[in-house]
């Protein structure tokens, strides 16, 4: 057994487990605990429609989100445990989880969190959510369609790209994987719409998330896109009116050109259409931006929605420039997801952190027991530190 595979022996009965302090008493069944409380473990139903069968224990709930999550296997986790069959666990973790009954798991872990008082006081603002999302590289060992080959990050193996958000509070609230090829500024606006515990009013995100595309859609949202640029000096402003315009009244800041408001205004039905599509939840708005990156470039509504793009980019430059707290709000919220995608590698203990699983579909549940796993550790020191 490896060493680090040694930190990880618990008895399955209890689940306990060495290296998390907290993690034992968010996942066992004691009384006063997150899991009692949220009582998320009442989510994971039998995927059989003409035949259900008695219910498993609880641990065996336990068991399986602990084998996905840390990245040990479900087998090898049984082998591990005591009290456990290995093939009361496999039928289990078969049956009974899936990537939308594990949203369903961690969203109730989340609205016990948001009930808490103590949560209120990670917002520097009242009211005002300030989320950030990020991107976390990780091996795959075995043979996956999903994954893509890299030399920069796996050397000669392939992987994938875990993209995680993140609130204020430390709440991951929404996650998914896709290629480690795949640009992550297609995802940022899955996150920010295909949740209902967590409703953000400013994202933030890195220069790998950041994308033009994306100022227009969270702005036509209601959500103000906040990213940091590697090189904001670089960064280009637009207006709506001619440039001489500020050059003749001798402003300071001389917007660089003017976008085409007309091709703005006929295709601004468009543009709503696009973004009502997204809030709907009639598609996800990766796929609808992979789509338009492979129009010409000179598509029309391509164009369009470039021009409303800089618009509200210029906006944010101008705010960023000006506004200490915005500069200093991006900062720590970028911070904080980084040190989750830390906290994340620490959860993925097994197989020395090379995932073990091949299709999209089991790649997204052992990613949402890895934030069941995260979301059930801040729950439960959130809930200690509000009763003292």
């Amino acid at each position: 057994m490896a060493s680090n595979e040694r930190q990880v022996r618990r008895r399955c009965c209890g689940i306990r487990i060495s290296f998390f302090p907290g993690i034992r008493h968010s996942l066992t069944g004691s009384p006063s605990n997150s899991t009692n409380a949220s009582n998320f473990v009442s989510v994971f139903k039998h995927a059989g429609i003409d035949h259900t069968p008695k219910r498993p224990e609880e641990k065996l709930f336990f068991a399986a989100i602990l084998g996905y999550g840390c990245n040990i296997g479900i087998r090898k986790f049984s082998f591990m445990s005591k009290g456990i069959r290995t093939s009361s666990l496999e039928t289990t973790a078969l049956h009974y989880f899936s990537p939308d009954l594990l949203v369903q798991a961690n969203d109730k872990v989340l609205a016990f969190s948001n009930a808490l008082p103590l949560t209120e006081h990670f917002k520097k603002d009242t009211g005002f959510i300030h989320t950030s999302s990020d991107g976390q590289k990780f091996d795959v060992s075995v043979a996956s369609l999903i994954a893509y080959a890299s030399f920069k990050y796996f050397g000669n193996g392939r992987g994938v790209t875990l993209y995680s958000f993140l609130d204020e509070s430390g709440q991951l609230f929404y996650s998914t994987i896709f290629s480690a090829a795949d640009p992550e500024l297609h995802y940022v606006n899955d996150g920010l719409t295909h949740n209902v515990v967590i409703l953000p009013y400013a994202h933030s995100t890195d220069t790998h998330g950041f994308s033009e595309p994306v100022f227009a859609v969270t702005g036509l949202l209601g959500i103000k896109f906040r990213p940091r640029f590697a090189r904001f000096h670089h960064q280009q402003l637009y207006t709506i009116d001619e440039v001489r315009t500020y050059r003749e009244q001798n402003y300071k800041i001389i917007p660089d050109a003017k976008i085409n408001l007309a091709l703005l205004e006929e295709h601004w039905d468009e543009i709503l259409r696009l973004v009502c599509t997204i809030k709907l939840g009639y598609a996800k708005a990766s796929t609808l931006f992979r789509r338009l990156n492979s129009y010409s470039k000179q598509h029309p509504l391509y164009k369009a929605l470039k021009d409303l793009r800089w618009l509200y980019k210029t906006i944010y430059i101008y705010e960023y420039i000006d506004d200490e707290v915005i500069r200093k709000s991006v900062s720590g919220s970028l911070s904080k997801v980084e040190s989750s995608n830390k906290f994340s590698k620490a959860i993925t203990v097994g197989n020395n952190q090379e995932l073990l699983w091949a299709t999209r579909k089991e790649l997204l549940t052992v990613q949402g027991c890895k934030r069941l796993i995260a979301n059930s550790i801040n729950a439960y020191y959130l809930m200690l530190l509000s009763e003292n």
